[in-house]
């Protein structure tokens, strides 16, 4: 099994903006619109072949969070999810599992590591939508004191 990456590929936990576009590249660094008109910094990325985006989540201005998702809505399926599961598996072993609704059904899956906490899930609607949710978010894990 691989180590805590301790981030994600080169974005390392509490690295600034500017720490991410040396370790990417600042020509790689696309901006990512969020709500309210605000903007976060991103790259374009392949997973299994497949084109994702990946959104540095930033808190007090330092790397805490990286959301990755399908660019394009034929990506947004029950394969991809898969794919994705079997991959992380392959790397970090077996996860904790978790399914929950009947409408509105997501499926997620786990990986607790001592500084990351990588989670992979995919939502749909059965019956009522073609719409597929499929996130994979890794976070900077917190200590709390004892």
């Amino acid at each position: 099994m691989a180590d805590d990456p301790g981030g994600w590929s080169k974005a390392k936990w509490g690295m600034t903006e500017a720490q991410l576009a040396d370790a990417f590249g600042p020509a790689n660094i696309v901006r990512e619109p969020l709500a309210g008109g605000a903007t976060a910094p991103g790259v374009d990325v392949e997973i299994d072949g497949r084109p994702f985006r990946a959104v540095f989540g930033l808190k007090d201005g330092k790397l805490s969070g990286v959301s990755l998702s399908p660019r394009q809505d034929k990506d947004r399926t029950a394969f991809s999810f898969q794919s994705i599961v079997d991959l992380l598996v392959e790397k970090y072993g077996r996860p904790w599992k978790s399914e929950t609704g009947q409408m509105l059904r997501t499926v997620e899956y786990q990986w607790t590591l001592p500084t990351t906490v990588i989670s992979v899930s995919f939502t749909t609607a059965p019956g009522l939508s073609d719409t597929a949710i499929l996130n994979l978010h890794y976070a900077r894990r917190h200590s709390d004191p004892l």
